[in-house]
C-alpha cells in the first residue's frame, strides 16, 4: 500500500478521533452551561414582563398577605422535575459511550496501518493534529464566551405571547 495514502489514513483517523473527543467533552463542559446561561436569561426576562407589566401583578396585589404567603410557598414546594436530569445522564453516557466506539476504532485502524507500514510516526501525527486542535479549542472558547452566550434564542416578545395564549386559554 502507498505510503502516503497510509499517512494520510493515519491522519484523517487521528484527527477526526480527537474532533470528537474534543467536541464531546466541549459540549457537555461549556455548550450546556451556556445554553442553561442563554434559558435563564430569557425566563428572567420573561419573568419580568408578567410580573411587572400584566394581569398577574393586579391579581397578585389583590390577594390578602396570607393568601400572598400561601401562594408563594405552594409554588416553591412544587415537585422537582427529575426527568430532565435522569435524560441528561442518559444523553451524557451515550455520547461518551460513543466517543469511545470512536476511539477503540481509531485505535484499531492504527494498529492495522502501523503493521502495515512501520514508518508511520503515530506520535507526530497525535501531536500535530492536538497543535491543531489546540488552536480550534481556544477560538471555540472566545467565540461562545464573548459571542455565543449573548444571544436570545426566542425572542422575549414570542414567549410573552405563547405564555398569554396558554394563561388565557387556561383560565376559560
Amino acid at each position: 500500500m502507498n505510503e502516503h495514502i497510509i499517512h494520510q489514513v493515519s491522519d484523517i483517523s487521528i484527527h477526526a478521533t480527537i474532533m470528537v473527543i474534543f467536541l464531546t467533552c466541549f459540549f457537555f463542559i461549556v455548550s450546556v452551561r451556556i445554553k442553561k446561561h442563554v434559558a435563564e436569561e430569557q425566563i428572567t426576562k420573561i419573568s419580568k414582563i408578567y410580573t411587572d407589566k400584566s394581569f398577574i401583578k393586579l391579581a397578585f396585589n389583590q390577594l390578602q398577605d396570607e393568601d400572598k404567603d400561601k401562594l408563594i410557598s405552594s409554588i416553591e414546594s412544587g415537585e422537582s422535575d427529575t426527568t430532565i436530569d435522569t435524560t441528561n445522564k442518559q444523553i451524557m453516557i451515550d455520547g461518551f459511550t460513543f466517543t469511545g466506539i470512536i476511539v477503540i476504532i481509531c485505535i484499531i485502524i492504527n494498529l492495522v496501518l502501523y503493521n502495515i507500514s512501520k514508518t508511520l510516526n503515530i506520535s507526530n501525527i497525535i501531536f500535530s493534529n492536538l497543535i491543531t486542535i489546540s488552536f480550534i479549542a481556544v477560538i471555540e472558547f472566545i467565540f461562545i464566551f464573548f459571542i455565543g452566550k449573548n444571544i436570545d434564542i426566542i425572542k422575549a416578545s414570542e414567549l410573552n405571547n405563547k405564555l398569554f395564549d396558554i394563561i388565557s386559554y387556561n383560565i376559560k
